[in-house]
């Protein structure tokens, strides 16, 4: 799809992560893997639920990266008046109680993820390493630095 975020995609190396992480390490279970791949990708571009929990989870990361970058550009008035210290406060409030409800949020879709990959691995262990991988790109990526220019 046109403008679709490539953390959505289960590439190669996402193919080779879930390998590994199952360990199918061996070329004598190659035609196994390869099969079990197949089906597995079969299944995951039929579950909306799993893209629609990966939109998510890549929309709310985005946010809370957003918001990371925000914070650490902050600035507050530096006198030591009422004013000044009363926005003070205010800012620190505001940045804390959005730390927290950007963290909730995240916690809550990551245990979605972690429950839906539970329920696919009873029925396929691939499909299920293949979304453990998903999820973990997403959920532990970096934060990208802003760009100066």
């Amino acid at each position: 799809m046109p403008g679709e975020s490539p953390l959505l995609a289960c590439d190669s190396s996402c193919e080779n992560a879930a390998r590994h992480y199952l360990g199918y390490d061996s070329e004598d279970e190659e035609a196994d893997w390869r099969e079990q791949i197949v089906q597995a990708r079969r299944d995951l571009a039929a579950d909306d639920q799993w893209r629609g929990l990966l939109s998510q989870a890549i929309q709310q990361t985005n946010s809370y990266c957003n918001f990371l970058q925000q914070a650490s550009q902050k600035t507050a008035p530096s006198g030591n008046d009422y004013r000044s210290r009363v926005e003070r406060a205010q800012n620190s409030r505001y940045f804390s109680d959005m730390d927290r409800n950007l963290r909730q949020s995240l916690d809550r879709t990551a245990n979605q993820m972690q429950q839906h990959i539970q329920d696919a691995q009873v029925l396929s262990p691939v499909r299920g390493a293949l979304m453990y991988v998903q999820a973990d790109r997403i959920l532990n990526r970096d934060c990208e630095p802003p760009v100066v220019r």
